[in-house]
């Protein structure tokens, strides 16, 4: 049994707006990486939600690649250290029907 347990109870980052990004399945901006934007000092770990449609991403800042990047999948929600996140690059994922919609808020501990 592993005795070392750490709770961790995240709380907004004072001061820090939601940012969210929507990338259209087909048109204008579908083909597009995004970024969020910088994040509060104080930020330390992001909370995202995803929505409508799947979304590849790269935390190295490399060119998203469907084949080689990692996914955040439509429905879920998920914590990510903010460093990772202030340089990744988000992309749809190929093959999406529905745009897809990501919504994060910035956390501190």
């Amino acid at each position: 049994m592993n005795t070392y347990v750490v709770n961790r109870y995240n709380k907004p980052t004072p001061g820090a707006s939601a940012q969210s990004i929507t990338i259209p399945h087909s048109g204008s901006g579908s083909g597009i990486e995004y970024q969020f934007t910088a994040f509060d000092p104080e930020t330390r770990v992001v909370y995202i939600s995803v929505f409508g449609a799947g979304i590849s991403f790269t935390i190295d800042g490399s060119e998203v690649n469907n084949q080689l990047s990692h996914r955040l999948y439509a429905g879920n929600s998920y914590y990510f250290n903010a460093d990772a996140i202030a340089v990744a690059r988000f992309k749809g994922t190929n093959g999406n029907s529905a745009t897809a919609k990501m919504y994060l808020s910035e956390m501190t501990h």
